[in-house]
This record gives structure tokens, C-alpha cells and sequence, in this order.
């Protein structure tokens, strides 16, 4: 059975994705509640008629299908079993619990297994899109990349329908989403150094970034790094966390992908090249 709009929707994490994906569910008719760390999107969402929580466990006590969508791992697994028991002390059995965040597999995994234990489910589902998973969600344009049995992934499918444009079941076990966006993660970061570099370099010889970029678009560099260039640059101004936060997050997401692609076996040196290039933030080069 699908999720019903009679059915309360728990969401935590309201960042620059999050807080576009809960303005399309209330859209879209759904009762949203909502808990993140900061309390202005709380506001701002309670303004659109999103009810408010004050923790993750609360969350837990008044919605079976949860959102989640923060940071990191820790962040995780802070609102899977953390403070005030977090989820999994207030969940009821039968609710599904929906990671989009980018996450080690492992993550995903344990996460699961604990939820199992109060017999709930989990649902791998990070984020992204051809417009990056902020103007993506804006647009209702996402792409969600999913690992989880068939009858869950369906039943939450009209609530991904909201947000996203593409839904691609990867596979049938948590953790296989989060193979997909780590490797799409890998090729857009490595990208977007590639193109970073060679507009440092016409820079150099004093060439403008305007025209860098339209040579690049005309030629057999396009891609959607050079594409998107303006966009990248601006995302330091609208994180919580600024240009840092953002730097913290593409290098997180690298060293997942090498640390899994160090278990496949399977060498990636640009991406482990690129860890150790990506300590600026974005936006701290004027091009």
C-alpha cells in the first residue's frame, strides 16, 4: 500500500534540499512535521503550514514514514539512536524510515539493522538531479537513487514522486543507493576541480571566465560542471554553513567513494587526488 495524504510525514533536516522537498510535500497536500537544529526554516515552514517538532524522537512519536536528510554519518546516527533516544526509541513498528542523505554504505547498513529491531524499515535514498539536488528540488525535478526491497520502495513512491523527476531503483538492499550517488558524487566533484583548473589557468594567461566557459560549452569539455559554474559559485552564500561546510561535504563524499572503491578493489586516483586538492571552499576563488 502507498503512503496515503491522510498520512502524517515526518521530515528531519530542513537545509537547502530538505526545506524544498518539505514545501513540495505540503504542497502537494500532505500533513508535514518537521525538526531541524536551526530554528529559522522551522519558522519559515510552520509560516507554510508545516507542523513543528522539538527532536528527532518526537518526530518518531507522531509520524511512521520520516524524511531524513542532514549532514553527515554523526548526523545520522544522531537521529537514528542519539539524544533523547532519537528514532529508534519512538518509532512505531511498520514505519520507514527514508535516508537521503550521502552516507558511507556501512552507515546505512547499521542504521538498518537498528530500525530492524523495532521492526521498522529503512529506505536508502540520496539525492540529486540533473539542476543539483537544490534547484532539482525547487523544480521537482530530483533524481532519487534507491536500495530497499520492491514493496517499500513502492509504497513510498508517491511521496518521492513529489520532489523528483527520475526514481532508479539501484537494489534491493540499503546501502546499494548509496553506491550510485557516491559514484555519481566522484565524477561531478572530479569534474568540477578538472574545470576549476582549467579556468585557473586561462585566468593566468588572462582570459575571462565568461569566455573560458563558452569555449568549454563548444567543445568536447562541456559537461554540467562548466554548466552550472555561476550556480557552484553562489551555493557558499545560501549553505548554513558556508563555503567550509560545503568544502567538509565534497570531501566526505570523496573519501566514502575511495574508501569503497579501496574494498571493490578498485583503484580511483583521481578521486583520492582530488581529496587532497579540495580544501578551498567553494566560492573562495574569484573567476
Amino acid at each position: 500500500m502507498s503512503a496515503a495524504k491522510s498520512e502524517t510525514i515526518g521530515f528531519i533536516g530542513t537545509g537547502n534540499v530538505g526545506f524544498h522537498m518539505v514545501v513540495n510535500l505540503l504542497a502537494d497536500g500532505h500533513e508535514v512535521v518537521a525538526y531541524d537544529t536551526r530554528p529559522e526554516p522551522l519558522e519559515e515552514l510552520a509560516e507554510k503550514g508545516a507542523k513543528v517538532a522539538s527532536s528527532s524522537a518526537e518526530v518518531g512519536e507522531r509520524c511512521g514514514i520520516v524524511h531524513v536528510l542532514v549532514a553527515s554519518d554523526a548526523q545520522v546516527m544522531d537521529v537514528i539512536e542519539g539524544s533523547g533516544g532519537g528514532l529508534a526509541s519512538t518509532l512505531a513498528p511498520g514505519s520507514i524510515v527514508l535516508l537521503h542523505s550521502t552516507l558511507g554504505p556501512e552507515t546505512v547498513q547499521r542504521a538498518a539493522e537498528i530500525l530492524e529491531g523495532r521492526s521498522c524499515h529503512v529506505l536508502d535514498a540520496p539525492v540529486s538531479g540533473t539542476k543539483g539536488a537544490e534547484a532539482s528540488a525547487m523544480h521537482r525535478c530530483m533524481t532519487f537513487m534507491l536500495g530497499g526491497p520492491d514493496e517499500i520502495v513502492e509504497r513510498c513512491r508517491p511521496l518521492l514522486d513529489v520532489s523528483g523527476e527520475k526514481i532508479i531503483h539501484v537494489g534491493s538492499n540499503p546501502g546499494d543507493g548509496q553506491l550510485a550517488k557516491l559514484i555519481a558524487n566522484l565524477i561531478g566533484i572530479v569534474t568540477m576541480e578538472a574545470v576549476r583548473e582549467g579556468i585557473r589557468m586561462g585566468r593566468g594567461a588572462g582570459l575571462s571566465t565568461e569566455l573560458l566557459l563558452e569555449v568549454i560549452a563548444h567543445s568536447t569539455a562541456a559537461c554540467w560542471s562548466a554548466e552550472n559554474w555561476h550556480h557552484m559559485r553562489g551555493m557558499p552564500e545560501r549553505h548554513p554553513g558556508g563555503g567550509e561546510a560545503l568544502a567538509e561535504l565534497g570531501f566526505k563524499d570523496l573519501t566514502h567513494a575511495c574508501a569503497v572503491a579501496w574494498k571493490l578493489g578498485t583503484p580511483v586516483p583521481l578521486a583520492a587526488l582530488t581529496t587532497q586538492l579540495g580544501e578551498r571552499p567553494y566560492g573562495s576563488e574569484e573567476y
